[in-house]
């Protein structure tokens, strides 16, 4: 019922999914830019409904106050508090490994702000738990979300951010576009 209601909406503000793989079959660091509104959230909850996917999600702790806090976990959420520094990347890692259906779902960019370079944090976490990276873009111009082929990073940073930075180069954002990656 949620999956039709979410692809009716996205039917009348004429929203497409573009190349989506199939999900459910392999876990994942699902990485989502430009984030750049508010509005990202809702067509990620959309997305996540049509195609009937799970990946949790970080958001900052503040956000986890009741009665929000019951809806963010129900959907996947998981508080981070951004100032306190500890090994988030191995801790995730970990969980991968303990449970085979656990993927995550983040943008890059860790806010809505302009940044001058995307966080590495979702490479790492994907790079030692072994996992695919799937690239989406939101673009607001064309009112897509746009999915890139899944790939395994290599270990070399620089080298594969020459192809995210490639699939991110055009995507429109609602209030701007993505910079450098690195």
């Amino acid at each position: 019922m949620k999956k039709a209601i979410y692809q009716f909406l996205f039917r009348i503000f004429k929203w497409k999914i573009i190349n989506a793989p199939e999900l459910n079959s392999f876990q994942y660091v699902l990485i989502a830019a430009p984030h750049s509104s508010n509005w990202d959230f809702f067509v990620g909850l959309a997305v996540k409904n049509i195609l009937k996917i799970h990946p949790h999600f970080f958001a900052k702790k503040e956000l986890f106050f009741f009665p929000f806090n019951i809806f963010l976990k129900a959907i996947g959420g998981v508080p981070v508090d951004r100032a306190n520094k500890h090994d988030l990347v191995s801790d995730i890692s970990k969980q991968f490994e303990k449970d085979k259906t656990f993927s995550l779902a983040l943008a890059p960019e860790g806010t809505r702000k302009a940044v001058p370079k995307f966080k590495t944090g979702f490479y790492q976490i994907a790079y030692q738990a072994k996992v695919q990276i799937v690239m989406v873009g939101l673009d607001y111009e064309k009112k897509e979300v746009c999915f890139a082929s899944p790939f395994y990073p290599t270990g070399n940073f620089e080298q594969d951010a020459v192809l995210i930075e490639a699939f991110y180069k055009d995507k429109k954002g609602k209030n701007r576009n993505v910079g450098s990656i690195i």
